[in-house]
């Protein structure tokens, strides 16, 4: 689980922002948060992430893809490319020696990592792991840093430190120290590093639907396909999202996947090629009868692609950062969505969800220290707060009717629209 997050210079987040997931005894004593393996602190499964249009929102979630990419892939792009890294600092400032910093902490089982890198541009200056071991004895208990690579004042980077604990070899050293647009994680992963495999094995269960820009809008055609060949080769997942999906009041009894064989091209070395058409069935007055999934909702189409990573991590105890949950998706439908984070039964491993969302009524089930808002100023400066740190806000709220009314901020200030005179004929 992500329990902090905080960034500078990140995207539309210039002056810094803080995602904090943390929350102290205050809060509800219910299955909506799961006990931190540092003492005193607990972790909020759901956190909601509202504001107007362009103010931001996606940009958190972004940041969270940026950081699976960095830890995960960086070492795969190709050196000298910096168009190939997923990143930006704020664009609209002429600060171009200007750091941009990130600092995430997560925890798997029972040690909470703390991982920090600060770029200029898309070169590493700072990158640092450290990490906390629960299982130790108490009065040993901290933060211990496994390494520091850092610029030194000739502009080389360098290893300042590196614990045993991280095993980080020479050969490894050498290879990562001329690659200042790569993280070491992701170099360790190629060389097989123990440490760096387990990470990747950690955020290998974070799920985002984000790119550089905007969220990934495959043809939902495709989407389909791709989710249908998933629960064709998980049985389990399937059963499970058939179960589902026929709660949802979609009119769906049952689902069927029908295997389709394509031809070969002709060409050489081509080979027939299979995927899976889903067919939803239907109750009708002659009895059952069963419809092409191209002519089943968009909702239904939006949920059965879904499920389909949703399930998994779930499943793993995963992280998922949904943009725009409520895509396609009648309101009504979130609160049950959003619960099977929320109940052992359905997130036996603790599995997250953090999520974009223009449905504000979903803030009326939610409680004030799982609502974070996001704003932009007149300079185009995002920045976002949680809802229990407004003064004054009780958790007994109607957070919709007072976010609604603009009690909290965070809402589109929208001027009357008008249209000029352009010449055209009166209608007749």
């Amino acid at each position: 689980m992500i329990r902090l997050l905080s960034a500078s210079n990140c995207f539309s987040f210039a002056n810094g922002v803080e995602l904090d997931l943390r929350v102290n005894q205050h809060a509800p004593q219910t299955a909506r948060y799961q006990q931190s393996v540092i003492k005193d602190y607990r972790i909020a499964k759901l956190s909601c992430i509202v504001g107007a249009n362009g103010s931001g929102k996606t940009n958190l979630l972004r940041i969270i893809n940026y950081i699976k990419w960095f830890l995960l892939h960086s070492f795969s792009a190709p050196p000298d490319d910096s168009n190939s890294i997923p990143f930006s600092p704020f664009l609209l400032w002429d600060r171009k020696d200007e750091p941009s910093q990130i600092k995430i902490e997560f925890e798997s089982k029972k040690v909470v990592y703390r991982y920090e890198v600060v770029t200029i541009g898309n070169t590493v200056q700072k990158e640092q792991l450290e990490y906390f071991d629960s299982s130790i004895p108490h009065e040993r208990q901290k933060f211990t840093t496994l390494f520091t690579r850092e610029k030194d004042d000739n502009g080389e980077l360098h290893f300042s430190r590196s614990d045993p604990a991280f095993a980080l070899g020479q050969g490894l050293q050498d290879l990562v120290k001329n690659r200042s647009n790569a993280s070491v994680i992701s170099a360790g992963i190629l060389s097989g590093h123990p440490l760096s495999l387990k990470l990747k094995a950690y955020w290998d269960n974070v799920l985002t639907n984000i790119k550089t820009f905007g969220t990934w809008e495959a043809p939902i055609e495709a989407q389909v396909i791709n989710s249908a060949k998933f629960y064709n080769d998980h049985a389990d997942f399937f059963r499970v999202a058939k179960e589902v999906l026929a709660k949802c009041d979609l009119g769906l009894d049952d689902l069927e996947l029908v295997k389709v064989t394509q031809p070969s091209s002709g060409k050489t070395g081509d080979k027939p090629s299979e995927f899976f058409i889903p067919f939803g069935k239907h109750k009708g007055p002659k009895g059952q009868f069963r419809l092409s999934f191209n002519l089943e909702s968009s909702g239904t189409h939006r949920l059965f692609t879904l499920f389909s990573s949703i399930l998994p991590v779930l499943s793993a105890g995963g992280i998922a950062a949904v943009d725009e949950l409520e895509a396609d998706l009648h309101p009504n439908l979130l609160p049950a969505l959003i619960d099977l984070f929320v109940s052992p039964e359905s997130n036996p491993c603790g599995a997250q969800l953090i999520f974009t969302c223009h449905a504000t009524p979903l803030l009326s089930v939610l409680d004030k220290y799982q609502i974070v808002i996001v704003a932009k100023d007149q300079n185009g400066i995002s920045e976002a707060w949680r809802l229990d740190e407004i003064e004054g806000v009780r958790n007994t709220d109607n957070f919709f009717a007072k976010y609604t009314a603009g009690a909290y901020g965070g809402i589109p200030e929208v001027s009357e629209f008008s249209f000029p005179k352009h010449g055209a004929k009166q209608c007749s």
